[in-house]
């Protein structure tokens, strides 16, 4: 009769590729399959999402991973093209691609026990991170405290004027990424009437965004490209991502690299306040609505178990051309 420790030895695996969205960095994550399999057909069933500042605004899906599953494949923190981002007590190295801002594994300053994976990062075809079941960790209340980002001088009164282009109620959220080198304030409709897109696109879904659509001068950013353009971030603090055909800019913090917004350039039709009165539609620039201060309410799910998605465009994944992890 087999003992114990060779019926592990035998237990078949399955191994998923995770890596940011250019592909500089490239894992591989092998895990043994559970028996009996569960229902959404994974190894993943122990995930979670918390609620401290820096998890909520990338919107991470922890899975702790056994020591000595993961394999570098390409790029990683050794040859520098995974870079670190430390914050409060900075005991904990959040590890992102500086160039298209994903966030994939972190780890401890010592680097020892499992290795904390942000299952957003997975690539293979037949995963569904939606159908994860989620536990919620807290985080929210480790020392020090976080300071959430405070309105930008100038906003209120550039965003008054900007409210008298509207014929409905509008208010304004103030946010920014993490480390608050690029803060903001936006004008829209009440987050309860605009229509939000959790998107299963390679990109979004990776990067962990959470889009509205106000008009592209009802944001006003800190510090600004200049006094003419506030609603251009200063160029110099953030990284301007394009992939496939290029129309798209998703627009990232150079220090802890969140996601800040995406923006493609004004067709014909939209040189003016056509597009702009269409606020809370999606038009030309998209903001992560994961930025904003004090909606904890619309990033972490408690009673279903699932991921909070309000409207989830399931079928981007599939959109042509099919994105494909090459090594």
């Amino acid at each position: 009769m087999a003992d114990s420790t060779d019926t592990q030895a035998t237990a078949p695996t399955k191994s998923y590729i995770l890596s940011c969205h250019c592909q500089k960095n490239v894992l591989e994550l092998t895990l043994p399959l559970p028996t009996p399999a569960p229902d959404h057909g994974t190894p993943f069933t122990d995930n979670g999402v918390c609620d401290c500042s820096h998890c909520l605004k990338r919107r991470v899906v922890w899975f702790f991973a056994p020591p000595g599953s993961v394999k570098v494949l390409k790029g990683g923190a050794a040859d520098g093209s995974l870079k670190p981002y430390r914050f409060g007590s900075k005991s904990w190295d959040n590890m992102s691609c500086s160039e298209c801002g994903t966030f994939l594994p972190g780890a401890s300053a010592d680097s020892k026990g499992p290795i904390p994976i942000n299952l957003r990062a997975i690539r293979n075809p037949d995963f569904d991170l939606w159908q994860l079941p989620l536990k919620q960790y807290s985080g929210a209340d480790r020392d020090p405290p976080y300071e959430p980002p405070q309105i930008p001088a100038g906003a209120e009164a550039y965003l008054a004027e900007r409210a008298k282009h509207y014929q409905y109620e509008t208010k304004v959220y103030v946010g920014g990424c993490h480390c608050k080198a690029v803060t903001f304030a936006v004008l829209h409709k009440p987050l309860e009437e605009v229509e939000l897109v959790d998107c299963a696109c390679s990109i979004c879904t990776g990067n962990g965004v959470l889009w509205a659509y106000p008009g592209r001068h009802d944001v006003f950013f800190r510090p600004s490209a200049s006094s003419s353009k506030p609603w251009q971030p200063d160029p110099s603090l953030v990284t301007r991502y394009t992939f496939g055909k290029g129309t798209n800019e998703h627009v990232v913090c150079n220090q802890c690299f969140c996601q800040i917004f995406e923006a493609r350039e004004l067709l014909d039709h939209e040189d003016g306040e056509g597009w702009e009165e269409d606020n809370g539609n999606p038009g030309t620039f998209g903001i992560n609505i994961a930025l904003y201060n004090d909606i904890t309410e619309y990033l972490v799910e408690s009673k279903t178990g699932l991921l909070k998605g309000l409207l989830k465009l399931t079928d981007a994944r599939d959109m042509e051309p099919v994105y494909q992890v090459k090594v």
